[in-house]
């Protein structure tokens, strides 16, 4: 996939970050939808699904903070806190004629949804959230051991680390875990995409304080402070968004969200399925 010319790069000093972020042109009359990706992920994820709507749509895209061409946070950890704050000042500087309607992916549903019980006056009624992560993934004990090794983690050199994290091995390993189309082109196509934009994390700083802000919160916690429309839209074999987990998350929402089920497609739904994704989003906010 190749970054279609629909969308143009800008860039956007901040107080804690240097944002680089993409759009579409600009019509006030639009809705604008503000795209917030996933884990390890940045802008690239995005495009899929935007292209679809950018006839629609204002479409803003930005690399979160230590992702893609952003910068990392001046201070502070890459946890939920600041790319809330990140967020809200993102959107102030805009200066939007509308107020933007939030478009999350995997974490960034946790993200967005941390943002939206904080500062709920600066966004639309609605709320979209793609392969929700409904629940923390991990158990206590889990978490507590996988912490441990996180911060014995944080103190490699980078070269070292880099090894594994950067690694086509680790990579690949991550791709097939999340994707299950049986498309051979899609699964080709996804490979070289996470092999191309899923190490550009600024550091491993960056990727294990987002990692570790990644497996303890999830949008559960946040559900019950969102007085928005949500539609959420997760595929069936989804193993870090379990369906169940993600029908029961629907029950925490103030009210019911609607829910959209992909089958034969796993975490990876902007990827996988983008032309019907981007069908059900439109028809859910127009």
């Amino acid at each position: 996939m190749t970054e279609t010319v629909s969308f143009f790069e800008k860039i956007l000093k901040l107080p804690n970050s240097t944002v680089h972020y993409w759009q579409n042109h600009y019509d006030p009359d639009r809705p604008t939808l503000l795209m917030v990706h996933g884990y390890r992920g940045e802008h690239h994820g995005m495009l899929l699904i935007a292209d679809r709507l950018k006839l629609y749509f204002n479409i803003i895209i930005p690399d979160l903070p230590g992702f893609g061409k952003s910068s990392e946070f001046h201070g502070g950890p890459h946890g939920l806190d600041n790319y809330s704050d990140f967020l809200k000042t993102f959107i102030e500087r805009l200066k939007l004629h509308k107020k933007p309607i939030i478009v999350g992916h995997s974490f960034g549903t946790i993200v967005s949804s941390k943002f939206e019980m904080d500062f709920p006056q600066l966004t639309d009624k609605k709320l979209v959230l793609l392969s929700p992560i409904a629940s923390r993934p991990l158990k206590k004990r889990t978490w507590r051991i996988a912490n441990f090794f996180a911060n014995k983690f944080l103190k490699l050199p980078d070269a070292w680390a880099d090894k594994i994290t950067r690694s086509n091995f680790v990579s690949d390993a991550i791709t097939r875990k999340m994707t299950k189309t049986k498309n051979k082109n899609i699964k080709k196509m996804i490979r070289a995409e996470h092999r191309k934009y899923f190490s550009t994390f600024s550091s491993n700083k960056v990727m294990i304080e987002s990692g570790m802000a990644s497996y303890t919160f999830s949008v559960g916690e946040f559900a019950e402070y969102i007085n928005k429309k949500v539609l959420l839209i997760a595929g069936d074999g989804d193993e870090l968004a379990q369906l169940d987990k993600v029908k029961a998350l629907m029950e925490k929402f103030p009210h019911h969200p609607k829910l959209i089920i992909k089958k034969r497609a796993g975490h990876l739904i902007h990827y996988e399925c983008p032309e019907t994704v981007a069908s059900d989003i439109r028809d859910f906010l127009l």
